[in-house]
Formats: structure tokens, C-alpha cells, sequence
């Protein structure tokens, strides 16, 4: 997928549920029609571009034959909730005027283990490539 934002973009995999939210679809329904109707197979990959997430990802290096890669995963989609947003928006603006902190940096998390892989997910190229990911635009 290319996700972007008002500074840049950037190619990400997204695996099982967070593929389903910004598709509306699981990876096997996705290739299914993709083999049966490629016309609304490229309909729904447009239909989910624009659409703004909030996103939990996970960036790390990768090395294959001696080439160094960063491969950006999408762990969680959560499509905006405005409402939120403007309450939250709202209550740093109330912050500001009484010269209260509005961002306080967050602590930093202890080193651990990650999850487990996973397989059947969307990603990488775009219409002719590898994967079910989306060419161009972006969702968020």
C-alpha cells in the first residue's frame, strides 16, 4: 500500500485485520475477485484510496544479500473519528490558553518480543505487481 500523508509517502504491508478495514475485504475475497472480475477487483482498490487512518505500524531493517531494507508493516487501521479529534483538539486549545503542557513526549517502551508472522496479506505492488496493495494515491 502507499500511505500517505501532508508531508510524504510511504509503502507499507498490512496483514489480515487491518487489511480488511481499509479494503472492506480479507485477502482471499480480494484475490478471488481479482481471478474473476478485474474490473471491480481495480474498483475497490480505488475505492479505498483517500481515506484517512489512524495507523500503529511497525518499521523494521531488513537484510537480504547484502542489501539493507526497511520493511514498514501496518499493525492496526482505525478510521478517524472526527468527532474525537475535535474534542481533543479543543481541550489542547483550552490547555494552551491557560499555558498548561499540550504534548508531553512519551516515556520510552521497554525493549521486548514481538508477535508471530502471519501469511495471506495485502501488500506490496500495485496493479501488475506482487500482492493486493493499491498503486498510487494512498489511504490516509
Amino acid at each position: 500500500l502507499t500511505v500517505s500523508d501532508h508531508t510524504s509517502s510511504s509503502w507499507f504491508t498490512a496483514f489480515q485485520e487491518p487489511g480488511e478495514k481499509i479494503f472492506g475485504k480479507s485477502a482471499s475475497e480480494l484475490h478471488d475477485i481479482m481471478d474473476s472480475d478485474l474490473n471491480l477487483y481495480e474498483e475497490i482498490i480505488q475505492n479505498a484510496n483517500f481515506h484517512p487512518f489512524h495507523f500503529s505500524i511497525k518499521v523494521a531493517e531488513d537484510s537480504y544479500q547484502d542489501e539493507v531494507r526497511v520493511k514498514s508493516t501496518i499493525n492496526v487501521a482505525t478510521p478517524v473519528n472526527f468527532g474525537a479529534e475535535c474534542k481533543i483538539l479543543l481541550s489542547n486549545i483550552a490547555k494552551m490558553k491557560n499555558g498548561e503542557p499540550v504534548f508531553v513526549l512519551p516515556q520510552p517502551k521497554q525493549a521486548g518480543g514481538s508477535g508471530g508472522g502471519s501469511t495471506g496479506g495485502y501488500g506490496g505492488g500495485g496493479s501488475g505487481g506482487g500482492g493486493f496493495g493499491g498503486a498510487g494515491g494512498g489511504v490516509g
